[in-house]
This record gives structure tokens, sequence and C-alpha cells, in this order.
């Protein structure tokens, strides 16, 4: 039998990666959030008052 020797790799995250004015862990910034906020709203508001009555 041959003894497997395991090698734990080191990384260390530098302090810059999550930036500031993110969301969700640095996934989404903020600024694509508001606007992508708009035009939903948007879209939503020009949907319901363009329906029939």
């Amino acid at each position: 039998m041959s003894m497997q020797q395991e090698e734990n790799d080191l990384y260390i995250i530098p302090p810059n990666f999550i930036e500031s004015g993110t969301l969700f862990g640095g996934t989404v910034k903020i600024r694509n959030a508001m606007e992508a906020a708009g035009v939903t709203l948007l879209s939503v508001f020009l949907f319901l008052t363009c329906l029939p009555p």
C-alpha cells in the first residue's frame, strides 16, 4: 500500500477582493442593481397602464 500525502494549498485573498459598492458579496454592483430596478418598475408601470379596463 502506498501512502498518499495530502497537500494543502494556501491562497491569500487580497483585501480588495470584494469591492465596495457591491451587493451579494461583490456579485452585483449597486449602480447596475438600481438601473435594473428602474427599468423593471417602468416596464411594469407601462404594462399595467396599457391594459384595457
